[in-house]
């Protein structure tokens, strides 16, 4: 019996260039040894041949396809020097975390605020260099460390005056002190008179620089000791605020800032955890609040909320948002957010099962809370268990930034994707997964194919129930020790489905009710699908065929990526 070959072909979008298969690369550089051309986010041939660099495919993951073209390649892009803004070849003058407008000034470069992707913000100016030279001398033999706090890196030993000495397989450290320095070369005196011993770190997790450092209205001193941080607070006595597990970060896009925290309307207090944040968000001070009481609709409730912070996460907040909750089944609940004055997008799909009448005994009971600002709570009638408790805080309903956090009954979570998990069960460890469908190779905590919003719990009496986030938007949720969930989105509106099981295959079976079951393939169709990245012509695919079927090999489909030069002129 023959089958039919389906012949799936992506091609790349051609130019006058010319575009390499890792065939047919004429560069004699190894893909391992060549140097990236086009470090930041959103590479492409055309923007690759544009600086002056070779654009070929590779052979494995991990070596780039935008390279320099020689041996001696520098790691900055060729062309013109920056005179303003709207320079073609823009070179990053702050490749570190931290980056911001005052620091980019303190280092004679410019700022350039930008909407593309991966373009850097603080750029070099007419030849303006944002790095220091190595210094003059060889590797000491007795090193003492210049780099004691997190995050040391080449560049930055250099920018503290200090020799990069790799040690590999040793305890030794790898930025120190030239030979004959036993204190750090001086920082023109420490303008703070706290003991080193008694400095808090102002830049938890590493990767700290002066500039970073003091555009966050911290403190910059180096230190004459190992794992004294040289960025720190101008207090001793930090608050201790609540519990580290209790926290929902105030500044989830990274970094820290006093400042920015307390525009936010945020709290700051001290950590006992490297992982939990300083910079968390108050009940008192940050949220929604409900509006008289909740309203009686004919499957459920609804709740208008007003905000009540001044404060804000990336403005243009939504004063005034409206919360209906949709008895679906007896087994499934409706939370659905949204702004009843302005339209915003919602995922066309035609979630299926809703009984036509509310049911008359659902599994589920529904609670709100106003003190100190709202939050509600899903309960399981039959065991009490609380499944949704949004008292951890941090609502937010803004134009482009959404978040809501739950605590959760345990900490045995499956779900979420599309990713590549280390184990099934999640770990609470303020561990994140960002959800944004793209073509790459697996690799752990990136975002791949497809955006699967759902998750599985299992409660410590073996009931269990699931919830969707239907959103189509980029999206990430971070688990935290409470145990507690953290879900945000760039877009569109919070709307939950709660399925209430209670066991796991019944919360699958009301999940796939809601949202369709997997399609299921005819018989005839089952086969080999033959999955090749790098054909360079359409002979080549044909020949593969062949050798398929002289081996008698059932070929369902083929799924080719070929390059346009050689390709498209057969469709």
């Amino acid at each position: 019996m023959r089958f039919i070959c389906f012949v799936g072909v992506f091609v790349s979008v051609c130019g006058l260039s010319t575009a390499y298969t890792a065939a047919s690369c004429p560069s004699t550089i190894s893909e391992w040894d060549r140097v990236d051309c086009y470090p930041e986010a959103g590479s492409n041939e055309q923007a690759c041949i544009g600086k002056g660099c070779m654009w070929c495919e590779t052979n494995q993951q991990g070596p780039p396809w935008c390279f320099y073209d020689t041996p001696t390649a520098t790691t900055a892009p060729p062309g013109e020097e920056c005179g303003s803004c709207s320079c073609v070849n823009k070179v990053d003058c702050y490749p570190e975390p931290g980056s911001s407008e005052a620091g980019c000034y303190s280092r004679g470069c410019l700022w350039c605020p930008s909407n593309v992707n991966g373009e850097p913000w603080c750029i070099q100016s007419d030849g303006t260099s944002s790095t220091s030279a190595p210094p003059s001398g060889s590797c000491p033999t007795t090193k003492l460390d210049c780099y004691s706090d997190p995050g040391s890196n080449e560049q930055g030993c250099y920018d503290r005056g200090c020799l990069w000495c790799p040690a590999e397989g040793t305890n030794d450290p790898w930025c120190v002190f030239p030979e004959g320095v036993t204190a750090p070369p001086s920082s023109g005196g420490c303008p703070a008179t706290i003991p080193e011993s008694q400095r808090i770190d102002c830049w938890p997790g590493g990767g700290a620089t002066q500039a970073g450092c003091e555009s966050a209205g911290c403190i910059w001193c180096e230190s004459s000791q190992n794992d004294v941080p040289w960025c720190f607070f101008n207090t001793t006595n930090l608050p201790e605020g609540i519990d580290d597990a209790e926290r929902v970060n105030c500044i989830p896009e990274g970094g820290f800032s006093p400042t920015t925290c307390q525009e936010r309307g945020c709290a700051f207090a001290n950590v006992n955890s490297p992982d939990a944040p300083m910079c968390y968000y108050s009940n008192d001070n940050y949220g929604y609040t409900m509006v008289g009481d909740a309203v009686a609709t004919y499957n459920g409730y609804r709740v208008t909320l007003q905000k009540i912070s001044s404060g804000s996460m990336f403005g243009d907040d939504v004063d005034t948002v409206t919360l209906d909750v949709n008895f679906d089944t007896s087994s499934r609940l409706r939370l659905k957010f949204f702004d009843e004055q302005n339209d915003r997008f919602e995922v066309p799909l035609d979630i299926k099962g809703a009984d036509p009448t509310p049911p008359s005994d659902p599994l589920y009971d529904v609670m709100f809370f106003n003190e100190p600002s709202f939050y509600f709570q899903v309960v399981r009638k039959s065991t009490g268990t609380i499944l949704l408790d949004t008292s951890l805080g941090g609502f937010t309903f803004s134009n482009q930034f959404l978040q809501i956090a739950t605590r959760l009954p345990s900490t045995t979570m499956y779900g979420f994707g599309e990713h590549e998990h280390q184990t099934l069960a999640h770990n609470f460890n303020w561990e994140s997964f960002g959800m944004y469908a793209r073509d790459q190779p697996p690799d752990p905590g990136a975002n791949l194919y497809g955006v699967h919003p759902f998750y599985v719990t299992i409660e410590d009496d073996n009931n269990a129930h699931g919830v969707l986030f239907l959103n189509s938007n980029a999206q990430d949720v971070t688990l935290t020790p409470a145990p507690g969930l953290v879900y945000r989105t760039i877009g569109g509106i919070l709307d939950m489905y709660v399925f209430l099981g209670p066991e796991p295959n019944s919360v699958i079976e009301q999940y796939t009710s809601a949202i369709g079951t997997t399609f299921l393939p005819p018989y005839w169709s089952l086969g080999f699908q033959l999955c090749r990245y790098g054909y360079g012509s359409l002979d080549t695919v044909k020949e593969t065929v062949a050798r398929m079927d002289a081996y008698d090999i059932p070929l369902v489909s083929c799924d080719i990526i070929v390059t346009c030069d050689k390709i498209t002129r057969h469709h």
